[in-house]
């Protein structure tokens, strides 16, 4: 054998035990969250969409598609108000969060004015990854400065940072020391920060700190079909109410895909989340908070049955509409004690003399003649001198708003209850 051929049959032998070429490495981050309080679709005019039971099918979804290294991040904006339910609500997304591993949950300035033990409900359900950026030396609440995975760095600034901190009694954190509070720990990872703030105001975030790789703010608006780039900075948002969930896919560390998917009807309930989901209705049903709600002494109500006598063709058309039902089909779907829900469902929720159980006054258990024409004791005693006001759009749309009834037109749906 020659000398010369020596090299090629070492490179030959090498080449049959040389380690495979690895793959590239894939991430795929996972946004949603600014639920605002908003858990489930709501309303009645189909397609309604949203919800973290269809939410949780996305995830699993995802999840049986190969995509093993998948970041899921909730950037906060959970709850609107204070009080009980918001309580409940605050929870129940904190324990979905939980229920998926998710990487972080952003803690806002709208949770901290819930109070110190939501707080401590919510770090335990969601298996301690409450996140906020902003606040430094929080006493006992048990929030994380940053999240960590193999891919990201996850950090939570809020533009609000002075009032969170007096709310959560710590010190407000400049913005550059709350991005990323521990700088050696990079390691060529993404820095993704969660910011509680509109659009403009992170495109102004994104120009003065170009360090962050994925930006995400809050929006009153659908996410957009692609995310907005300043330099090397991505800027997207989930959009409102829990109604979209939004995807970028990384190969190797860098950018690779983004896509906004509308959890639509297409999405069944995740059985998981629909048990947790359960277990907050089960919490509202409780604490009676139907029954807390407060009254006012309006004009007396009568019930539609009063009105049957004089106006019998309108009552039967009522009664075969779905209005009549409305209370009932609510209940079916365990939302009969939901202060949300019910005001739209029955009579005079908000009055001394209207709605307040089946037991009690089952005759305004539905969506009745009184929740458009108004209070018609006085109607129903002095028939010709005290009239009822007409229906007209404006008094439909007080309960068919676009939020629980996107599809709702008045001249295609008033037909059906013409009377």
């Amino acid at each position: 054998m020659k000398l010369w051929s020596l090299p090629l049959i070492a490179l030959g032998g090498y080449g049959l035990f040389a380690p495979p070429a690895q793959p590239p490495r894939k991430d795929v981050l996972v946004i949603y969250g600014n639920v605002a309080g908003y858990l489930s679709p709501c309303g009645c005019t189909y397609p309604m969409s949203g919800g973290i039971q269809r939410f949780g099918s996305f995830v699993r979804e995802l999840k049986g598609n190969g995509h093993n290294s998948i970041t899921l991040v909730m950037p906060g904006g959970n709850v609107v108000g204070t009080g009980e339910q918001n309580e409940f609500k605050a929870e129940c997304v904190a324990e979905t969060a939980g229920a998926f591993n998710a990487a972080a949950l952003g803690y806002s300035l709208e949770d901290a004015e819930l109070g110190l033990g939501p707080a401590l409900e919510m770090s335990q359900l969601s298996k301690d990854i409450l996140l906020c950026s902003s606040v430094a030396q929080h006493g006992q609440y048990h929030l994380n400065a940053q999240s960590s995975t193999e891919a990201f760095l996850i950090s939570s600034v809020s533009s609000r940072a002075s009032s969170l901190a007096r709310e959560l009694g710590g010190i407000a954190v400049q913005p550059r020391l709350a991005i990323n509070p521990f700088p050696s720990g990079m390691n060529g990872k993404s820095l993704i920060v969660s910011f509680d703030g509109d659009q403009t105001q992170a495109e102004e975030f994104a120009r003065t700190y170009p360090e962050v790789g994925v930006l995400i703010y809050r929006s009153t608006s659908d996410p957009p079909v692609a995310p907005e780039q300043i330099g090397n900075t991505f800027l997207v948002t989930p959009g409102f109410h829990g109604k979209n969930v939004v995807t970028l896919t990384f190969e190797d560390g860098k950018f690779d895909g983004y896509n906004a998917t509308l959890l639509g009807p297409d999405f069944k309930n995740d059985p998981d989340i629909s048990a947790i989901y359960s277990d907050y209705l089960h919490r509202v049903d409780a604490a009676h908070l139907l029954q807390k709600l407060p009254k006012l002494k309006t004009a007396a109500y009568a019930g539609s049955q009063s009105c049957r006598g004089c106006h019998e063709k309108a009552y039967e058309t009522w009664s075969q509409s779905g209005h009549a039902h409305a209370y009932r089909d609510l209940s079916a779907q365990g939302h009969g004690q939901d202060p949300d829900c019910v005001s739209c469902h029955v009579v005079g929720l908000s009055s001394k003399f209207g709605f307040n159980s089946v037991a009690h006054t089952p005759q305004f258990a539905s969506v009745g003649c009184e929740n458009c024409h108004g209070p018609g004791v006085s109607h129903n005693l002095h028939p010709k001198t005290v009239r009822m006001p007409r229906v007209n759009p404006s008094t439909c749309v007080s309960c068919h708003t676009i939020e629980n009834s996107p599809g709702f037109d008045y001249s295609t749906f008033w037909p059906k209850v013409a009377h």
